[in-house]
């Protein structure tokens, strides 16, 4: 089985349907992972990058809507997401803290694994025992 990394510019095709043709190959990418002839990887640096163009000045998706379009997409069957519970875990706090994607990914890391987090980045900074204050 062929193990596909899936593009930012895929993943928006397939849940804007703003250009028939490129939806159309999208979804029929999605079919066949879910049938089983492929294999989809989505990195969560891809799942970060939908976040910002789906919020940003062009669509100004609210992040509500935008995670509940991408979880679909995260679990669905035939694709997989690295460190998918760590991205599910940030993109909640995406949306109910209103941190960026790669903020709440890294505090997700961090409450999942053995790290500390570096940061001067007052907002993400609490007293949990994940940061590593500098100052």
């Amino acid at each position: 089985m062929i193990s596909i990394l899936v593009d930012t510019n895929v993943i928006l095709r397939l849940l804007l349907e703003d250009d028939v043709e490129m939806s159309v190959s999208a979804t029929s990418l999605f079919e066949s992972a879910e049938a089983g002839e492929v294999s989809l990887n989505l990195d969560p640096l891809i799942v970060g990058e939908c976040c910002d163009v789906l919020q940003g000045r062009v669509y100004q998706l609210k992040r509500k809507t935008i995670v509940s379009s991408l979880i679909p997409i995260l679990v669905h069957n035939g694709v997989n997401c690295t460190h998918l519970l760590v991205v599910l875990d940030a993109l909640e706090m995406y949306v109910e803290q209103g941190l960026d994607f790669a903020d709440a990914y890294l505090i997700a890391l961090a409450r999942n694994g053995d790290y500390k987090i570096a940061t001067f980045d007052k907002r993400m900074q609490n007293d949990d025992g994940l940061f590593h204050h500098l100052n």
